[in-house]
């Protein structure tokens, strides 16, 4: 399954592009964009091939703090 997903574009942001990106269920993705430009400056993606709900939600605070450690990215 593809998931559609609008990313700023174009001069200053202002304009939008689509992406299409593979979606599955169990993914947690977390995007930082600079303000001023609306660019995407990081992302982080956790996941896990559960598709129980319940099993998900009891993941999701780990899974924040660890795409969180994990910025800003190392050189």
């Amino acid at each position: 399954m593809l998931t559609r997903e609008e990313v700023p574009a174009g001069p200053r942001g202002l304009g939008t592009r689509v992406d299409r990106v593979p979606a599955l269920r169990g993914n947690l993705v977390i995007g930082f964009r600079d303000p001023s430009t609306r660019s995407l400056v990081w992302r982080g993606i956790a996941s896990d091939d559960k598709e129980n709900p319940v099993d998900i939600s009891k993941k999701l605070d780990d899974w924040v703090r660890k795409i969180i450690d994990k910025y800003p990215p190392k050189k």
